[in-house]
Protein backbone atom coordinates (compact mmCIF):
# COMPACT_ATOMS: atom_id res chain seq x y z
CA UNK A 1 0.00 0.00 0.00
CA UNK A 2 3.01 2.42 0.60
CA UNK A 3 4.28 1.70 -2.65
CA UNK A 4 1.11 3.09 -4.27
CA UNK A 5 0.81 5.58 -2.11
CA UNK A 6 4.65 7.17 -3.03
CA UNK A 7 3.94 6.22 -7.09
CA UNK A 8 0.62 8.08 -6.79
CA UNK A 9 2.64 11.18 -5.15
CA UNK A 10 5.13 11.11 -7.89
CA UNK A 11 2.52 10.78 -10.29
CA UNK A 12 1.16 13.90 -9.46
CA UNK A 13 4.22 15.81 -8.48
CA UNK A 14 5.04 14.94 -12.45
CA UNK A 15 1.77 15.99 -13.43
CA UNK A 16 0.96 18.98 -11.57
CA UNK A 17 4.90 20.09 -10.99
CA UNK A 18 6.68 20.08 -8.46
CA UNK A 19 7.60 23.83 -8.99
CA UNK A 20 6.76 27.30 -10.55
CA UNK A 21 9.31 27.96 -12.84
CA UNK A 22 10.15 31.76 -13.84
CA UNK A 23 10.25 32.59 -17.08
CA UNK A 24 14.24 33.00 -18.48
CA UNK A 25 14.90 36.75 -19.19
CA UNK A 26 16.66 37.05 -22.50
CA UNK A 27 19.85 38.94 -21.84
CA UNK A 28 20.58 42.45 -23.86
CA UNK A 29 24.00 42.30 -25.48
CA UNK A 30 25.93 45.64 -25.52
CA UNK A 31 24.93 47.39 -28.52
CA UNK A 32 27.29 50.35 -30.15
CA UNK A 33 24.79 51.67 -33.10
CA UNK A 34 25.09 54.98 -32.47
CA UNK A 35 24.08 58.29 -34.66
CA UNK A 36 26.12 61.51 -35.55
CA UNK A 37 23.23 64.50 -33.75
CA UNK A 38 25.40 67.52 -35.63
CA UNK A 39 28.28 68.94 -37.16
CA UNK A 40 29.09 72.50 -36.80
CA UNK A 41 32.64 72.90 -38.62
CA UNK A 42 35.14 70.70 -37.54
CA UNK A 43 33.14 69.64 -34.17
CA UNK A 44 30.95 66.47 -34.47
CA UNK A 45 28.61 65.17 -31.80
CA UNK A 46 27.50 62.10 -31.33
CA UNK A 47 24.81 59.83 -29.28
CA UNK A 48 24.39 56.02 -28.32
CA UNK A 49 21.11 54.57 -29.68
CA UNK A 50 20.90 52.35 -26.77
CA UNK A 51 21.06 52.90 -23.27
CA UNK A 52 21.79 49.62 -21.00
CA UNK A 53 24.14 49.35 -18.22
CA UNK A 54 27.41 49.54 -19.97
CA UNK A 55 30.94 49.35 -17.38
CA UNK A 56 32.92 51.36 -20.99
CA UNK A 57 32.18 53.94 -23.57
CA UNK A 58 34.94 54.26 -26.46
CA UNK A 59 34.48 56.49 -28.82
CA UNK A 60 37.39 56.61 -31.58
CA UNK A 61 37.63 59.81 -33.61
CA UNK A 62 39.82 58.40 -36.58
CA UNK A 63 42.37 61.20 -36.23
CA UNK A 64 44.27 59.04 -33.51
CA UNK A 65 42.03 60.75 -30.34
CA UNK A 66 40.42 57.96 -28.56
CA UNK A 67 38.20 59.29 -25.81
CA UNK A 68 37.30 56.89 -22.72
CA UNK A 69 34.84 56.81 -20.13
CA UNK A 70 33.95 54.40 -17.57
CA UNK A 71 29.74 54.16 -17.30
CA UNK A 72 28.46 52.37 -14.83
CA UNK A 73 24.76 52.85 -15.87
CA UNK A 74 24.27 54.92 -19.21
CA UNK A 75 20.88 54.80 -18.55
CA UNK A 76 20.98 56.87 -15.70
CA UNK A 77 23.75 58.98 -16.74
CA UNK A 78 23.34 59.48 -20.32
CA UNK A 79 25.30 62.86 -20.45
CA UNK A 80 28.57 60.55 -20.12
CA UNK A 81 27.56 58.33 -23.19
CA UNK A 82 27.61 61.12 -25.41
CA UNK A 83 30.35 61.72 -27.70
CA UNK A 84 31.71 65.13 -28.72
CA UNK A 85 35.05 65.90 -30.55
CA UNK A 86 36.94 68.79 -32.03
CA UNK A 87 38.90 67.92 -35.52
CA UNK A 88 41.67 70.00 -36.35
CA UNK A 89 41.15 69.89 -39.74
CA UNK A 90 38.80 68.80 -42.42
CA UNK A 91 38.96 65.88 -43.98
CA UNK A 92 37.21 62.62 -44.08
CA UNK A 93 36.82 60.19 -41.05
CA UNK A 94 35.69 57.23 -39.38
CA UNK A 95 34.35 57.46 -36.35
CA UNK A 96 34.21 53.87 -33.98
CA UNK A 97 31.85 53.26 -30.91
CA UNK A 98 32.64 50.48 -28.82
CA UNK A 99 30.66 49.44 -25.25
CA UNK A 100 31.45 46.85 -22.92
CA UNK A 101 28.51 45.63 -20.43
CA UNK A 102 29.78 44.61 -16.82
CA UNK A 103 29.79 40.51 -18.08
CA UNK A 104 32.57 42.13 -20.37
CA UNK A 105 30.32 41.55 -23.71
CA UNK A 106 31.57 44.17 -26.24
CA UNK A 107 30.14 45.08 -29.08
CA UNK A 108 31.80 47.82 -32.00
CA UNK A 109 30.11 49.71 -34.88
CA UNK A 110 31.67 52.35 -37.04
CA UNK A 111 30.71 55.41 -39.47
CA UNK A 112 32.38 57.05 -41.93
CA UNK A 113 31.73 61.20 -41.94
CA UNK A 114 33.11 64.18 -44.42
CA UNK A 115 34.21 67.56 -43.04
CA UNK A 116 33.89 69.95 -45.64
Amino acid sequence: MKKIAFILALLLVAICGCKKEEPEQEYEYPDASFTITSSDGMRVFTEPVHYISYSSIIWEWGDGHVDYQHVYDAIADKNNAYGHHQYDSLGTYTITLTVEDSEGWTDSKSKTITLT
